[in-house]
């Protein structure tokens, strides 16, 4: 659990910061994380 609570929030980090701070990439980026962690936890 933490290997993955740290895993997804480098992807999160990542992504901000390739998106240059981008409000509603960063939202997208997010929204799309917690669906696919979800998807992948049932």
């Amino acid at each position: 659990l933490c290997f993955s609570c740290t895993y997804y929030l480098a992807l999160i980090i990542s992504c901000i910061d390739y998106v240059g701070l981008s409000l509603f990439s960063c939202i997208h980026c997010v929204a799309v994380l917690i669906i696919t962690f979800r998807f992948r936890a049932e």
